[in-house]
């Protein structure tokens, strides 16, 4: 198979990538084209070049859409989400077939090519929550191509079933939450069909108050509202006594839905039931926009963060599966190239 490459940049670039989303059954909300202008947003300055590529064969069908970015962490030049995991190559064959394997051997090969080329010291990717559950591989692919297996848990909820079904298996403790808030609130979701720009900035002013100082640039709160603009996105707000208490960001792309984000008011307690009903709103949501998954994201492996546990816990208490998440880092080391 002849594979031609399109960098980032090509003239051809984002409508190759936009095809390659539509065709794949695999695309997790964070290959879009949207999550990725956002991704630029938020790296920044620590954003040294964007070297995502997709590979196309003969008849230019899309195989495989790879996202690369290289960023500067310290003093070092690292391909990943800053210091952090980027997601991994996605192959439009399915696993354990020929085609699969001698695309997949040559995304990871150019990736080292580039590497070499930029003087780049390590890789960190990963595949999403979504991957075992939706069969695209049952063990960590990094592995076999030189990574460490760096796997951490994730938690994803299947929307197979009814409503009344995903209910009852909310956390006992947490349905009386969710009916007292339903009892002095109202829910407002802002999706594609009502956008208004000055709502979803009061989900920038919740974030704002929430932390306590301002988190991230204005520009990347407002390229997230274009995922709602373009029906891949929504947000729940929660409302009481006319005031904004609560705003719960969501991704939604090739039948998986993202909880990317949430945002309660300082003086909302945890037994106020906002975050539980702003939450469990926005899976309602996602079964009636007809996803298949809801992701709740990967889980931080550190017993001592204690932040991140209590996080942990409240996800956990609306009834997904736990999952693998595969992840891995490769060390390009200078010598291999000289």
């Amino acid at each position: 198979m002849n594979l031609k490459i399109v960098g980032f940049g090509d003239v051809s670039f984002d409508q190759l990538w936009t095809e390659g989303i539509e065709e794949s059954k695999k695309a997790h909300p964070f290959y879009s084209s949207i999550v990725r202008k956002f991704d630029h947003s938020l790296l920044g300055k620590n954003l040294i070049s964007d070297d995502s590529f997709i590979f196309l064969d003969e008849a230019r069908t899309v195989q495989a859409l790879v996202p690369l970015y290289r960023c500067r962490v310290g003093d070092k030049c690292v391909y990943g989400l800053g210091n952090g995991y980027l997601v991994a190559p996605i192959v439009s064959a399915r696993e354990n077939t020929k085609i699969h394997q001698t695309v997949i051997n040559e995304c990871f090969l150019q990736i080292e090519r580039q590497a070499k080329e930029y003087d780049v010291s390590c890789h960190k990717t990963y595949y999403n929550c979504t991957t075992v559950m939706s069969g695209t591989y049952f063990s960590n692919p990094l592995v076999s191509l030189g990574y460490s297996d760096e796997s951490c848990p994730g938690m994803v909820l299947s929307l197979a079933d009814d409503e009344d079904s995903l209910w009852s298996n909310v956390r006992k403790s947490y349905r009386p939450l969710v009916n007292k808030a339903l009892r002095g609130s109202e829910v407002l979701v802002i999706d594609s069909c009502n956008f208004d720009f000055d709502v979803c900035e009061e989900y920038r002013k919740l974030h704002f108050m929430a932390a306590g100082r301002e988190t991230r640039a204005k520009e990347s709160f407002h390229a997230q509202y274009e995922l709602i603009k373009n029906n891949q996105g929504f947000l729940v707000f929660v409302t009481s006594n006319g005031a904004f208490a609560g705003a719960y960001f969501f991704y939604d792309l090739s039948n998986c839905v993202f909880y990317a984000s949430a945002a309660t008011h300082p003086d909302c307690d945890a037994q106020s039931g906002i975050g539980h009903l702003g939450l469990w709103k926005g899976i309602q949501k996602a079964k009636e926009r007809k996803a298949r998954y809801f992701d709740f994201g990967m889980f931080i492996a550190d017993p001592t963060d204690s932040k991140a546990k209590s996080i942990e816990f409240f996800k956990e208490g609306f009834g997904g599966s736990r999952v693998i998440v595969f992840r891995g880092t490769k060390i390009f080391q200078r010598d291999q190239y000289d």
